[in-house]
């Protein structure tokens, strides 16, 4: 009735007689939807744990003072990156992606570089893309809010290791 997707668990075990005939099939059929559903969130979340722990892992190899200058650094760039959409200048929003992203390696932020490369890719393929100056300014905003966002990932978790005073951009 309402067209929704089910999954089913079907089980059949046999009737058999007293010369162990089979006689009958009995199947038994289970609505496990919210079974799969479940252990899809459970999956999911379990997988954001890791990426987290992993994270956590890359910034405790750091010490306080050295995520201190990273976030000083990062901030900088992100501000290079903010002006770069004032400008129309994706050359100039390339470099801060580029910068950060080594920045993030020199601290062993691995996932944070990996993360900027693939939006330097984003960066690439834009360039080569020949888009009116409105189309390429939203792009740009949107590739600016990734880089920010993962940066902001990183210096949140980074605070909650070493406290509030890890950013000094605030």
């Amino acid at each position: 009735e309402k067209k929704e997707e089910r999954s089913l668990k079907i089980n059949y075990s046999p009737i058999i007689d007293k010369l162990d005939i089979v006689q009958k099939l009995m199947f038994i059929v289970e609505d496990v939807t919210e079974i799969e559903k479940l252990e899809r969130e459970a999956k999911e979340v379990l997988e954001i744990s890791e990426i987290k722990i992993k994270k956590l892992q890359e910034i405790v190899s750091n010490d306080k003072k050295d995520l201190r200058l990273f976030s000083r650094e990062v901030g900088l760039n992100l501000e290079l990156s903010k002006n770069s959409l004032e400008r129309g200048d994706l050359e100039e929003l390339f470099r801060a992606a580029h910068t950060i992203k080594g920045n993030a390696r020199i601290y062993n932020l691995t996932g944070l570089s990996s993360e900027i490369h693939f939006i330097e890719g984003k960066i690439n393929k834009l360039q080569k893309e020949n888009l009116e100056k409105d189309s390429l300014l939203e792009k740009m905003k949107s590739i600016h809010e990734s880089i920010r966002e993962a940066v902001e990932n990183y210096i949140h978790l980074s605070k909650e290791i070493f406290g509030d005073d890890v950013d000094e951009t605030v």
